[in-house]
């Protein structure tokens, strides 16, 4: 048997009608529709139609290898359609791993039982209304295409392209419903390829237990979509409240800064009288002690960080007091721009976050008083890169260093750290990564500015 037999048996000779192939074509322009994530304008919709076409010949080249291999059409649709599906999800577009796995799965399962459904109440059709099924508007199409819209209405109506994480638990459910229904269907059409029978009768038992499956499916992605909803809330009402809590620090901060200044403006005038009336009396000697004295006093208080950016220099000189009053220095090396192109509650969120953690880990490991937290910024091209850095006690890995118990007094913004910075990180088309070693933990980011001056 030929390569080509394929091909030349189902789609020349059509030798299960044109509702095959339009079956065929329905199903790659259901897969490029739920995973091409190309704009509707015009260069969107000829790189979709490329896209489909290239699907098409795709799936074709499958059929045409398993026909080749085995000699028969049987089984060939769960070897197809998975191989369809896997290649498009991970190749042509950039949803999640999870957005893929989730909506591979219950796309795989729910085409699976529409084509059984489909034949069930096709073949029940023509027996009742004498229905020519060489007809290409046969009673099984007409049913395969509505099962088939409805499908993606479903899915694009629930679509997870809005989030980035979701429950791991869920997607072993998708998957094992995926199995168990594939190994079932394939029962089923074994047991009815080998049966004596044939009448054709409405098989009520299959239909049942296959639109149980399809409905199972269905609710089961539905809850699925609702609990990564609610999580990617919770996660942004967190987001929100450590935004806000950071904001109102930053401000507080601003104001004792500004009182500050305003004792010092005072002082400064009684310490010019005063250094006004030893000059007078040529006392060279107190006016250098008293110079001496006050340039000492007013080291610490007046030693501030300025990188040339007022955003990360308020955000960094916050966190440097909340470092000097654990006994921990804050070494810094910022080349920025002074606009980055990136939205100010966005670089709170991360630089604090990130600082944190790594005052946390010191604090926990008792090393306030042996190192320092590193904090390097500069741009690459047209890329913000930052690396906060921290001594560690031990060589535990990031993910542990990253899980970290919190000592803050609202420990229900516990473990939300990394998932904020994951969340701006992923908003700016970047990457984040956690690094230990030689005693030392790096956390490394990387964000894509916009020139104009708005969020990417």
């Amino acid at each position: 048997m030929g390569f080509l037999d394929y091909f030349n048996n189902f789609y020349v000779k059509r030798m299960f009608g044109p509702s095959f192939i339009f079956t065929d074509i329905l199903f790659c322009l259901c897969i490029v529709l739920l995973f091409n994530d190309r704009k509707y304008d015009w260069k969107g919709i000829l790189i979709k139609l490329a896209d489909l076409c290239l699907t098409w010949l795709f799936a074709i080249t499958v059929a045409s290898l398993y026909y080749w291999i085995f000699s028969d059409s049987l089984y060939s649709m769960f070897v197809i359609w998975p191989c369809v599906i896997l290649a498009h999800a991970f190749l042509m577009n950039s949803y999640s791993w999870f957005q893929r796995c989730a909506v591979g799965f219950t796309l795989c399962t729910l085409l699976f039982l529409s084509i059984k459904l489909s034949a069930i109440l096709g073949l029940w059709f023509i027996k009742v209304a004498g229905d020519d099924s060489n007809n290409f508007f046969n009673a099984g199409t007409i049913i395969i295409f509505v099962l088939v819209l409805i499908l993606m209405v479903f899915l694009k109506r629930f679509s997870l392209s809005q989030f980035k994480t979701g429950n791991p638990l869920f997607l072993v459910l998708l998957g094992s419903l995926a199995v168990i229904t594939t190994v079932i269907l394939i029962v089923s059409q074994s047991t009815a390829y080998n049966s004596d029978s044939t009448e054709y009768s409405f098989d009520s038992l299959n239909f049942t237990l296959d639109l149980g499956l399809y409905l199972i499916c269905g609710i089961s992605y539905f809850m699925f979509y609702g609990v990564t909803k609610e999580q990617a809330a919770k996660l942004e009402a967190q987001n929100i409240a450590l935004k806000s809590e950071k904001e109102q620090e930053v401000l507080a901060l601003s104001e004792n800064n500004l009182e500050e200044l305003k004792k010092i403006r005072h002082d400064i005038k009684n310490q010019y009288g005063f250094m006004k009336v030893l000059l007078q009396e040529k006392d060279y000697a107190k006016l250098n002690e008293f110079f001496t004295d006050l340039s000492e006093a007013t080291m610490v208080p007046l030693s501030f960080i300025d990188c040339g950016n007022n955003t990360v220099s308020s955000i960094l000189n916050f966190e440097a007091g909340k470092a000097r009053k654990n006994g921990i220095h804050l070494e810094t090396n910022i080349v920025i721009s002074k606009q980055l192109g990136i939205q100010d509650s966005d670089i709170c969120s991360l630089l604090t976050n990130l600082i944190d953690n790594a005052l946390e880990s010191m604090i926990n490991d008792s090393l306030c008083d042996k190192g320092v937290v590193s904090i390097r910024m500069f741009m690459k091209g047209p890329y913000l890169i930052m690396e906060i850095a921290n001594p560690v006690k031990d060589d535990s890995s990031a993910e542990e260093r990253m899980s970290l118990h919190t000592r803050k007094g609202d420990k229900s913004l516990h473990g939300y750290g990394t998932k904020i910075v994951k969340s701006v990180v992923e908003r700016y088309h970047g990457a984040v990564s956690y690094n230990v070693k030689d005693g030392v933990f790096t956390a490394s980011v990387m964000l894509l500015c916009n020139e104009e001056g708005e969020q990417k």
